[in-house]
């Protein structure tokens, strides 16, 4: 069991193509909190703790079995083979790792309190104790991962001579449809415009995102290919926005670049959580002969009874800049009927109670 003591929630097969010449041993890292840039650190001390899905290691086995498959299907894919089963894999790749990580449950953990502290007041339960959330957040991209699956995922190609980067808490939601068009920063899993992306090495990324909305004009077998600095710099800010502690890169002749780039990212950071949680109550105004039921935001001390809604929403960074090689498409499709579901990519999701 000592063996397995060690748990990373970002995988040592994920961290690996940043590691010094690809070995998996040591990796160049800036340390957030101290503004330090550390060369040849152990990975093996990275992203991880002490049991962390629990010293009975069904959780640690079972994440296991999903990383055992991932360097062949990371092969494939720098060798430009990779399948459509491959891409599939990938966007769940990317959404469990969304939710595996320690800022993840940190994030879940808070959401919760959050709630309970929002309807409960004083009287609100005890925490959950971190095993539950850490079990509930991975539970939840099992779940909710049909709801991901009509997003398009490419592959990115970096020919810059700036490196993708890679941080402690990679895989990054992203709105650029709801930042520019609906000056929104909230958004959720069912939101129009919904990208999901993380890196794969320092040359490639994977992207997922609504092509109903998007576009990739100028595909190159079937990949978005970036020729432009300030692209790079665009899709490396979605890491120095959620970075949790680290950020990590191969290359130590990067070190400066890796740390000015994080300090211009710095103030649209949000809080500790890299989030911001907000709640709106409802009222029950209207209920239809078809089942529909209409519901009007009320201030909290309005909504009394039995027949209340809260709807509990995260606001997200918002980055300076967009990779110029994904676009709107014209005209970009989305369903919307102007109630707080807002707009979503598929028609259903508004009629559901």
């Amino acid at each position: 069991m000592a063996a397995h003591k060690n748990q990373h929630y970002t995988p040592r097969c994920l961290l690996k193509p940043f590691t010094l010449n690809g070995g998996g041993k040591a990796i160049n890292l800036y340390t957030l909190r101290k503004d330090k840039l550390v060369s040849d650190a152990p990975v093996k001390n990275q992203c991880s703790r002490n049991y962390f899905y629990g010293d009975d290691l069904v959780l640690e086995n079972t994440l296991a079995e999903i990383e055992g498959p991932y360097s062949k299907m990371l092969g494939r894919v720098i060798a430009q083979t990779e399948t459509q089963e491959d891409m599939s894999n990938l966007l769940f790749f990317m959404h469990l790792q969304l939710r595996r990580t320690d800022m993840a449950i940190r994030r879940f953990s808070a959401m919760q309190q959050g709630l309970f502290r929002e309807v409960f007041g004083d009287d609100e339960p005890e925490n959950s104790p971190e095993s539950f959330n850490i079990q509930s957040s991975l539970q939840s991209c099992v779940e909710l991962h049909e709801t991901l699956t009509d997003l398009k995922p490419r592959i990115v190609v970096n020919r810059t001579a700036l490196p993708f980067v890679i941080c402690d808490d990679p895989a990054v939601l992203a709105n650029r449809f709801a930042n520019q068009r609906l000056k929104q920063q909230d958004y959720g899993l069912h939101s129009s415009g919904l990208m999901l992306t993380m890196p794969l090495t320092r040359h490639l990324a994977v992207l997922a995102y609504d092509g109903n909305v998007y576009t990739a004009p100028n595909l190159a077998d079937g990949r978005i290919v970036l020729k432009k600095d300030s692209d790079v710099e665009a899709f490396n800010e979605l890491q120095f926005l959620k970075a949790s502690a680290s950020i990590f890169f191969d290359d130590w002749g990067h070190r400066e670049y890796v740390r000015e780039q994080f300090q211009r990212s710095k103030e649209r950071r949000l809080g500790d959580l890299g989030q911001e949680v907000t709640f709106t109550w409802a009222r029950l105004e209207e209920e239809r002969e078809d089942g529909t039921r209409l519901f009007k935001a009320v201030p909290k001390e309005e909504a009394q009874g039995e027949r209340v809604l809260i709807h509990q929403s995260v606001k997200y960074p918002m980055p300076a800049k967009w990779m110029s090689e994904l676009t709107y498409r014209n005209p970009l499709k989305t369903f919307h009927n102007g109630t707080g579901a807002g707009h979503v990519r598929r028609q259903e999701w508004l009629s559901r109670d």
